[in-house]
């Protein structure tokens, strides 16, 4: 185990309360083609929905532990309940009933196969994870669950028949969800800038779920349901998705607690000849997932509840950006930008000089090239202040206070888009940020508890 000079051990105090900790097998190893708990094969096609997986309910729950660390105030890990509907964070309520779960991004280090959590009011890094043990694996979109928790996918370069570098981690944000896999009463997870454990070694990275495809690159949580007695969002699911041969998409639901794979989609009619096959997608109100190719026109579309799906031609647009807004309409970003309205099946085309796309709490539409866009035409208001590669970031979300997070390839910076003041977060080593996802978590508490 390698464990950076800010490194400690946590002292686990071991009390008969609700947890949600899933159970390991085999002493939880994460190895690489396994996830913490395995039950399905990664290879296999199936169609079983989310009613297939084994979640548990708060009385099920009863005879679990939580693992109580106490609280300390430069302790990196989450402490407490998860924000209820009610207590939703956002800028008229910026502490939510969680007073730092959602003021981290999540930002993926690709050359250094890491991902980096920042806390964006300090603009500190708070910990920094490995996402696979293969340090080629390249991760790239990040999302954030309404607990805090992250799940990573990495691009890798699997081949057909070879074990692959592609695959999903999940990472949690609370001591009480981590998982003390060597059962020795202490919690081994990174606790400082650049303090990074070894592969197996950080027990708050809780599953890795690896495919034996050329690409993985969308992920997208589900909000789950608020369980009060347990203080937190349960029945979470993970969506994303891969391919199941050249040119063919494979749309994977996957539970959030294991990883388990609870619905496994291969869709008819996609078409594309890139290997990347899919390449970015998000969730809606209903937890139904929208994706897109890494070229062409189509727009893809898989329902929860059912995992029935359709493919839907759009009009001439770029693909490369997928948001969905706060009234479940879906806006594709490159350099154009478009938007599927599913209530009507109406269309709209505007442009926008830019590859991601965001919403504040007050439903202004911000894209990449720091410009605002117009809500209906999709147009925008003023000249961007930057091209995307020529001074622009490349991935952006926004924080529980309304503020742009901006995602350059070598730094992170929160935007106050009224004034325009930058605080820039600057790391001390060399990495290659490539992060445009929902990797704050605004994105999805957008969906599900709209402001206003």
């Amino acid at each position: 185990m390698i464990m950076g000079s800010h490194h400690r051990a946590i002292t686990l105090t071991t009390l008969s309360v609700l947890a949600c900790t899933p159970e390991p097998v085999n002493g939880g190893a994460l190895s690489d083609n396994t996830t913490v708990v395995l039950n399905t094969s990664s290879d296999g096609v199936t169609s079983s929905g989310p009613s297939s997986a084994s979640t548990g309910d708060a009385s099920s729950a009863t005879d679990a532990v939580k693992l109580d660390v106490g609280v300390a105030a430069d302790d990196p890990l989450d402490h407490g309940c998860s924000p209820a509907p009610g207590e939703m964070p956002g800028p008229d309520n910026p502490e939510g009933g969680s007073d730092v779960g959602f003021s981290n991004i999540w930002v993926a280090d690709s050359e250094g196969t890491t991902v980096l959590k920042i806390d964006t009011r300090t603009m500190q890094e708070r910990a920094r994870y490995r996402t696979h043990a293969q340090t080629t694996a390249s991760p790239s979109r990040t999302s954030v669950s309404l607990n805090g928790d992250v799940a990573v996918a990495n691009r890798g370069t699997g081949a057909d028949g070879a074990a692959g570098q592609s695959g999903v981690t999940v990472i949690s944000t609370r001591a009480e969800t981590c998982i003390d896999r060597n059962g020795d009463g202490q919690l081994q997870s990174s606790t400082a800038a650049g303090d990074l454990l070894d592969w197996e070694s950080d027990e708050c990275v809780i599953w890795h779920r690896s495919f034996d495809a050329p690409s993985n690159r969308p992920v997208a949580w589900t909000s789950g349901s608020y369980d009060a007695e347990a203080c937190r969002w349960v029945d979470t699911y993970v969506w994303t998705a891969t391919s199941a041969a050249p040119g063919t998409a494979r749309v994977l639901l996957l539970d959030g607690d294991d990883g388990e794979i609870v619905g496994d989609v291969v869709i008819d009619g996609w078409t594309t000849n890139d290997d990347r096959v899919v390449y970015g997608g998000a969730v809606d109100s209903h937890n139904d997932f929208w994706f897109i190719p890494p070229d062409g026109n189509q727009l893809g579309h898989v329902r929860f509840d059912d995992l029935t799906y359709e493919v839907i031609e759009g009009p001439d647009h770029g693909d490369y950006g997928i948001f969905v807004d706060s009234s479940d309409r879906v806006l594709i970003a490159n350099g154009s930008l478009a938007r599927y309205d599913p209530a009507d099946g109406t269309w709209v085309v505007g442009s926008c000089q830019c590859t991601q796309i965001g919403q504040r709490p007050n439903g202004e539409l911000w894209a990449n090239s720091l410009v605002q866009i117009d809500q209906n035409s999709l147009n925008t208001l003023t000249p961007p202040d930057a091209q995307p590669g020529a001074g622009a970031p490349w991935g952006m979300s926004f924080d529980i206070d309304g503020h742009l997070m901006a995602v350059y390839f070598d730094r992170v910076e929160r935007r106050d888009v009224d004034s325009g003041e930058t605080l820039g977060f600057h790391p001390t080593d060399n990495p290659l940020f490539y992060t445009y996802s929902d990797m704050t978590g605004w994105g999805l508490l957008n969906v599900v508890n709209p402001a206003g």
